[in-house]
């Protein structure tokens, strides 16, 4: 149980049927925990589930230190976590440390955490092949990449399904001289 503890790096790799990738008995073993690698697992909808919480200090201790979480290839991943019998979406979650994010290949992700997430050291979400995105906060700015992706999010649409018919402008090309002349004389 030691070992455990001192880990610093955890790798999660096709992990079979399971819907967790890390449950929530295991969690407050993890305080050394600065890297956290999840890939290719089919099922897993969900990566640290923080079921029926008794001590909530000793789980957000347990995160404190996660530096990077990479997500890639995780097909039925909706969030990274949620807290069901402790708040029902009215937490907070904190990462004080994370400053690195790559979500690739999560097509169901909608939010990264079910709740507010803080994220004051996180300035961008890397998705892929060099491109970042950033929108006011990490859950805003994964519910806008679900949005690029699919369209619809309860009820929002993506500006790239809304069509608007304008009618014809004419516009006339000035150069320089005469567009000003043109404000001078109003």
């Amino acid at each position: 149980m030691e070992s455990i503890c001192k880990l610093r790096v955890l790798n999660v790799l096709r992990y079979g049927d399971n819907l967790v990738a890390i449950p929530s008995f295991m969690l407050h073993t993890l305080h050394n925990l600065e890297k956290l690698n999840v890939r290719r697992c089919g099922s897993v909808k969900e990566v640290v589930h923080l079921e029926e919480l008794v001590d909530e200090e000793s789980h957000a201790m347990a995160l404190d230190k996660l530096r990077e979480v990479q997500l890639h290839d995780l097909p039925e991943l909706t969030h990274l976590s949620s807290l069901t019998s402790f708040c029902s979406g009215g937490c907070t979650f904190t990462f004080p440390s994370l400053d690195h994010l790559v979500v690739e290949e999560c097509p169901k992700m909608k939010v990264f955490s079910q709740g507010f997430s803080t994220t004051p050291r996180l300035e961008r979400v890397d998705v892929a092949n060099n491109e970042w995105h950033w929108e006011d906060d990490l859950n805003t700015t994964i519910q806008k990449l679900f949005i690029q992706l699919h369209g619809v999010v309860h009820g929002f649409l993506s500006l790239n399904k809304l069509s608007i018919k304008l009618p014809r402008l004419k516009m006339k090309v000035l150069s320089g001289k005469k567009y000003l002349k043109q404000l001078r004389n109003g």
